[in-house]
């Protein structure tokens, strides 16, 4: 029974994370024609401030969602913090550890993306819709709205959410790696899609790993920032297969000698 109500409780963090987004869908249009009806009032032509939010209205409400819930989140984790044991084997993050996070989160979007590539040959209906959600993201046109949700917002709300929140919940009663496997689950079906749930299952599991090794949620954070960045950039340098090849088998191969160096240091 407790194992049931703990596996619950862990549900929670990812339901306010959506839910944070839904609202401020549902508010978005109604506040932005209230905002223009202002405008026209005041005799300032409201069309450049419509076409703005025409454009970059899908970031801002991930920006103002992510905000709402980082509130909430940040704390509810504070006051987890003092009755959750810190995970063992807790290190400073030091130059090799942040290099070691950076190169890994690097890595991770080369390589996703080197499937996407062959997945996009093999499997081009599944990746028309994937497609569309990565173009609604601005990956493929990035803006500084796109850029800040993606880059900045998101990687610490979502990383508070599942990894901080989700996380701490279910190591009540669950063993790590169970623990790591639920919320990477979770992350996964919070995307909405099979083929971000795919890779985003994948990276949960290896930030919950991140969580475990450093003790820390700065660690996940800090890989999860290099991931999205790596993105975002590729919508200014994009990349051919052998490109991305090249670039996931050497930010790989980096990521394996700073983890062993820094794990030995």
């Amino acid at each position: 029974m407790e194992k049931i109500k703990t596996l619950l409780t862990g549900l929670v963090p990812g339901v306010v994370f959506i839910l944070a987004q839904s609202i401020i869908v549902l508010c978005f249009d109604t506040v932005c024609w209230l905002i223009a009806a202002a405008l026209a009032n005041v005799g300032i032509a409201p069309s450049g401030f419509l076409e703005t939010m025409e454009r970059e209205g899908s970031y801002l409400i991930g920006i103002i969602g992510d905000g709402i819930f980082l509130i909430f989140g940040f704390l509810w984790y504070r006051r987890l913090f003092w009755y959750v044991r810190q995970e063992e084997g807790k290190k400073v993050l030091g130059v090799k550890a942040l290099l070691f996070l950076l190169v890994s989160g690097a890595a991770l979007q080369f390589a996703t993306d080197v499937i996407l590539t062959w997945m996009q040959v093999f499997l081009p209906r599944m990746m028309e819709s994937y497609g569309q959600v990565m173009e609604s993201l601005g990956m493929t046109s990035p803006s500084i709205c796109s850029v800040l949700y993606t880059v900045v917002f998101a990687p610490v709300a979502e990383e508070l959410a599942f990894r901080g929140l989700t996380m701490r919940i279910l190591r009540r009663e669950f063993s790590f790696w169970t623990a790591n496997l639920i919320q990477a689950l979770f992350f996964a079906l919070m995307h909405g899609n099979l083929v971000q749930g795919l890779y985003a299952f994948a990276a949960g599991m290896f930030l919950g790993w991140l969580l475990r090794r450093y003790g820390s949620l700065k660690a996940p954070v800090l890989c999860h920032f290099a991931v999205n960045l790596s993105g975002a950039l590729m919508g200014f340098f994009p990349f051919g297969v052998l490109g991305l090849t090249a670039g996931a088998v050497i930010l790989a191969a980096v990521a394996v000698v700073l983890g062993y160096s820094e794990e030995k240091r």
